[in-house]
């Protein structure tokens, strides 16, 4: 009956070790990594671990130690976190824990994590006037996301939605997000990548220009030039070039329509509406 209690006993003290060096639901990832040296090196991805703990990447034959980390946070923390640490490329890795010492653990997964291949990357204008932004991948191991982002000057771009990679298989992945926006002249999109060390990759910048509402138009009679200005835009600055491209009139106007009684002389002008998100339009006239 004691050899019984004992042999129990046992049993609930090395299950409970077990527990103890792989957490539910923690995960480790071997990858290789080109910020690691000797370059390109190899590091280990560990992702949903308790806060605080030091984790050790064991491996090798004995069976070592290759390196420790710690996950973020203070122990014994609410919540889980990530952490990144780099590694010899010629150490087979097995395993890891946070039990010093053990001789088993989360099984450390072998993958690569290398730039995301873009088949395609482009925007269209649909019939309702919103923007429809495609991308393909052939190759996106490790890749984790994509972030769409927007902007109206080209230089100022925001994140306007998140979509998750795939990361299966190796075929190619089609993707696509429809902007719901509408009375925008000219829209630049581009395609922020995220892979599961954190590192961020962009796409080339593509632009749409919506002909069909400028948001503008201009008219000239007698050297009096009318400007109207799409209610979207308003508050806006409205500022006129000559073709030297000096600026001969400039003003700020909360209102649709907009008078200029200055004498201009004869020649070619150009007109810049900057809008109140500072997107901007701009259209040519001629004074005779």
């Amino acid at each position: 009956m004691k050899k019984s209690l004992l042999l129990i006993a046992i049993t609930i003290i090395s299950f409970t070790a077990v527990k103890a060096q792989c957490p539910p639901n923690a995960t480790a990832f071997a990858l290789n990594y080109s910020l690691c040296s000797p370059s390109p090196g190899c590091g280990v991805l560990l992702k949903g671990w308790p806060e605080g703990v030091i984790v050790s990447i064991i491996g090798g034959s004995p069976l070592q130690t290759i390196s420790t980390v710690q996950i973020p946070g203070t122990y014994p923390g609410p919540g889980l976190a990530d952490a990144f640490v780099c590694v010899p490329c010629d150490i087979p890795l097995i395993f890891a824990s946070t039990v010093p010492g053990a001789t088993n653990g989360c099984v450390i997964i072998n993958t690569i994590s290398v730039p995301v291949r873009l088949n395609r990357f482009s925007v269209n204008l649909v019939e309702n006037g919103s923007y429809n932004v495609n991308w393909s991948t052939a190759s996106e191991n490790g890749t984790e996301k994509f972030i769409v982002e927007r902007s109206f000057d080209g230089v100022h771009f925001a994140a306007i939605t998140t979509v998750k990679a795939q990361a299966t298989g190796g075929n190619e992945k089609e993707y696509s997000y429809t902007d719901k926006i509408s009375g925008q002249y000219k829209v630049y999109y581009r395609l922020k990548t995220s892979d599961v060390t954190g590192r961020i990759t962009y796409s080339e910048i593509a632009l749409v220009k919506n002909q069909s509402n400028s948001g503008m138009s201009v008219t000239s009679v007698n050297s009096i030039v009318k400007i109207t200005v799409a209610a979207q835009q308003l508050p806006a600055f409205v500022k006129i070039y000559n073709a030297e491209g000096n600026v001969v009139f400039t003003k700020r106007t909360t209102d649709a329509s907009l008078t200029i009684n200055e004498k201009l002389p004869a020649g070619m002008y150009v007109v810049k509406v900057i809008g109140r998100d500072n997107n901007f339009i701009s259209q040519k006239f001629i004074i005779q």
